[in-house]
């Protein structure tokens, strides 16, 4: 039996614990009508909560006896049942007495045949003879157990005082069963409170049910409080406060339109404990699309598994809530976060623990540079923490964004993983305008200071620059080469620069400076020595820029003759001069070379 109204009604510590509904008004109500051993019909569906209702009316004034036939064998006489229930312990006390009647009187005669009655005190003697006799008695009257049970159970005064009957959901009971209980109805009629439980719309559609009505001498409704449509309102008001949301209105409909009663809303709490505290979903998932998942789950399971499972495949759905209730599942959220069910629909599978970051954890890694570095190059959290930038990252506090921002610049040239996906959008969004002038700026003057103030050298703030495309070489030659080479001469400039990281970003930008890409016949001398001093990654870097690189699909970084032309991007390109000047150094280098 289930406790929806329970008698201590203060507010419950656990969170998401069920609050007790007061019907405190019409326990008192009923209360009044009690004490005149009347045969009350309490009407109500099944597992609405009448049995409790009940438990509570009576309080400590009488001892609520439930009387469950319809889960008991037929074999078993209505009025032993009966007796068991409403008097147990002189039910026992009853039986132990028949077993020791019965067991004496078979002992009698094995003890006269081993002639041991001249061994046995008289009384002991007189009590076998007496059980013998009696059972024998009884035995030729045919005498049933069931009639000492009912003249156990009629008894008045002290065998039934304070003593409320309760007839459990009569009309699951067989019909034949019922026949029996109209029996127990007349033999206790005016002997003691008696409440019969069921539904009553149902019983008056039933022929069989016409002579319970002789019976019945009042009929109580069940309070309004716990009547479906109060109880997933208020159910769903508080539910809403504790988890901070608003409840789809069409999900609270759908509850009351399908009459589920107060067992339902203790099946369907179960499910939020475990969703929500055991399997700590809140934070991971939109609460009221997780709370549709779970009523599909529940009531209709072939739904939850074409939703889930088969999202291809089309719901045909008469029922105009459950559409709205998928409708609202399915709708574009792609742009918020906690992710909705239409962008991460295993999130929301029941029982399943959710991998993605909760709102409050992404806090955790903002405010911590090791866990944000982390994040920022994809070593933890990628996806969780990429979505949550993609939805979020022109919403934050300045402060925020300006720390993230700094800690890319602090590892973009240091970690050769970089740029990550999220990096890269976060650069990029700051380029598109979002308050980009807060703490960046458009201008390439204002990216180099802040490059600067982070230790860049110029090849670095270069290669930043491309990393993210941020300024193409034409514009970082232009800002860079006028400055740099001033009374300098490039391989003069070249020196100083050479031996930094990404020195082969220096020769591409002033190549682009002076409008000489693929124009190898025009490069000078510097250039070339500068090109032969260049690293093997550098090198290659440098060809695959300058159009050198085969188009073609090799195992290994190889370099072509002619490099085929690319309608309205660039012509096609013979290399041989190229490939003439560092021919030692692509051999140093062991790269292949092809005709294309």
């Amino acid at each position: 039996m289930h406790r929806f109204c329970k008698k201590n009604r203060q507010t419950p510590t656990n969170p998401y614990e069920l609050q007790s509904i007061n019907t405190k008004n019409d326990e008192e109500n009923l209360q009044k009508l009690l004490g005149k051993k009347k045969t009350f019909f309490l009407n109500g569906i099944w597992g609405s909560g009448k049995s409790t209702f009940l438990e509570n009316t009576a309080g400590k004034k009488y001892k609520v006896r439930i009387l469950n036939l319809w889960e008991l064998d037929s074999k078993y006489s209505v009025f032993s049942v009966a007796f068991k229930v409403v008097h147990p312990a002189l039910y026992f006390i009853e039986r132990l007495i028949i077993a020791i009647l019965i067991t004496l009187s078979v002992a009698s005669l094995p003890l006269q045949q081993l002639n041991l009655f001249n061994k046995m005190p008289a009384p002991l003697i007189l009590l076998i003879i007496f059980c013998t006799i009696f059972v024998s008695v009884v035995k030729l009257m045919e005498v049933k157990t069931n009639t000492f049970d009912k003249f156990f159970l009629k008894r008045k005064g002290w065998l039934l005082k304070r003593s409320l009957l309760v007839i459990d959901d009569f009309d699951r009971v067989e019909s034949d069963r019922q026949e029996s209980i109209y029996k127990l109805l007349n033999f206790l009629h005016g002997e003691m409170e008696i409440f019969i439980l069921g539904e009553y719309r149902s019983l008056e559609l039933d022929k069989n049910t016409f002579y319970l009505h002789k019976f019945i001498d009042k009929r109580v409704e069940l309070p309004y409080a716990l009547q479906p449509k109060n109880i997933w309102f208020n159910y769903f008001n508080d539910l809403g406060k504790k988890l901070n949301t608003q409840i789809p209105v069409a999900l609270i409909k759908k509850f009351i339109e399908d009459d589920r009663n107060l067992r339902d809303r203790v099946q369907f709490n179960n499910l939020v404990i475990q969703e929500f505290r055991d399997n700590k979903k809140m934070g991971h998932v939109k609460v009221g699309q997780q709370l549709i998942i779970m009523y599909l789950y529940l009531y209709y399971f072939q739904s939850y598994e074409k939703l889930i499972f088969k999202p291809e495949s089309q719901l045909n759905l008469d029922d105009q809530l459950l559409q709205e209730m998928i409708a609202y599942l399915l709708k574009d959220e792609s742009a918020s976060y906690p992710v909705a069910f239409s962008v991460n629909r295993s999130n929301y599978l029941i029982f399943e623990i959710p991998k993605s970051l909760t709102i409050s954890e992404i806090e955790n890694i903002l405010n911590s540079p090791d866990k944000l570095e982390d994040a920022l190059l994809e070593k933890k959290f990628s996806d969780s923490f990429f979505q949550f930038v993609s939805f979020k990252y022109v919403l934050l506090p300045y402060e925020i964004r300006k720390k993230i921002v700094h800690v890319i610049f602090s590892v973009a040239i240091e970690k050769r993983n970089l740029p990550t996906k999220v990096a890269s959008f976060i650069i990029i969004t700051e380029l598109q305008g979002h308050r980009s002038s807060e703490f960046i700026g458009s201008s390439l003057h204002q990216w180099r200071k802040l490059l600067e103030s982070f230790g860049y050298h110029i090849n670095e703030q270069i290669y930043f620059f491309r990393l993210f495309h941020i300024f193409s070489y034409s514009q970082i030659g232009n800002s860079y080469f006028p400055e740099l080479l001033g009374q300098e001469s490039f391989y003069d400039k070249w020196n100083t620069e050479k031996n930094s990281l990404y020195s082969e970003e220096f020769i591409i930008s002033y190549l682009s400076f002076k409008n000489l890409w693929y124009k190898f016949d025009e490069w000078t001398e510097d250039i070339w020595t500068a090109i032969s001093e260049l690293s093997e990654s550098q090198f290659k870097h440098f060809s695959a820029v300058q159009n050198i690189q085969s188009k073609d699909n090799h195992s290994d970084f190889t370099l072509a003759i002619t490099t085929p032309g690319v309608e309205d991007i660039y012509d096609r390109q013979r290399n041989t001069k190229f490939l003439e000047k560092m021919h030692a150094k692509i051999e140093d280098y062991a790269i292949d070379v092809v005709d294309e």
